[in-house]
């Protein structure tokens, strides 16, 4: 079976296993696209769906397991078959990802003729199945992502993470120097200047305050004025 006119999307931190992947599904025909957290593979699937989804479990900003409970409260995605590749290949993680939906699993390191083998068994399934192209609305899910608070100002801050946040991105900050002021958690928005990468799935991003109160925002100044 030729894999001609399939598009395949891989959600994967590694870059040489990306590239590897990639390579040997387009020489069999496919068409293919990448995502290396999965932020980025949510931002993917907002601009076009694939055929198939290959995830692997270990991802910078959440587990695949968690992509696979997003994906089940989604209609526009329970219909995409996922693949897990993963050098975590325990019973429990198995079971687990099957549970969740997951068609196959496939353990790193992988062969060409393995993964060739069960795609096109995948897709020879599916093929029949009707895939809308676009999202009639954009994807709403909450993702928890560690971040290093690195810069502070009155109105807004300076994170670094291993996610590309955008423009419409509702933030909810939480750090111990909230807690000091009195705030649970900070509601926040991703001010109009992109995130930077400043290594390998790595990127800095200013954060603007919002909602706030004006007796909060005051005590930050003094809390600010303080630390100079």
């Amino acid at each position: 079976m030729s894999l001609q006119g399939f598009e395949i999307l891989v959600i994967d931190d590694d870059k040489d296993f990306i590239k590897l992947t990639r390579l040997i599904l387009e020489s069999t025909g496919a068409r293919t696209y990448s995502a290396e957290s999965i932020a980025l593979g949510i931002a993917a699937l907002q601009k076009k769906l694939p055929h198939l989804i290959l995830l692997d479990l270990n991802l910078p900003d959440a587990s695949g397991l968690d992509f696979m409970e997003i994906r089940k409260k989604l209609e526009t995605l329970k219909s995409i078959p996922i693949m897990i590749m993963s050098s975590k290949n325990d019973r429990q993680t198995v079971l687990k990802s099957l549970k969740l939906g997951a068609i196959d699993f496939l353990t790193k390191p992988i062969t060409r003729f393995t993964l060739v083998n069960k795609v096109e068994r995948i897709l020879k399934s599916y093929k029949n199945q009707p895939l809308s192209h676009t999202f009639e609305k954009p994807i709403e899910t909450q993702i928890t992502i560690p971040s290093t608070l690195i810069k502070m100002g009155e109105k807004d801050v300076m994170v670094e993470c291993a996610a590309k946040l955008t423009g419409d991105t509702r933030i909810e900050l939480k750090a111990r120097v909230f807690e000091t002021l009195g705030i649970e958690k900070a509601i926040c928005k991703i001010n109009s200047n992109p995130s930077h990468l400043i290594m390998d799935n790595l990127f800095t991003s200013t954060i603007s305050f919002f909602g706030l109160s004006s007796a909060t925002l005051k005590k930050i100044q003094e809390t600010l004025s303080q630390w100079k």
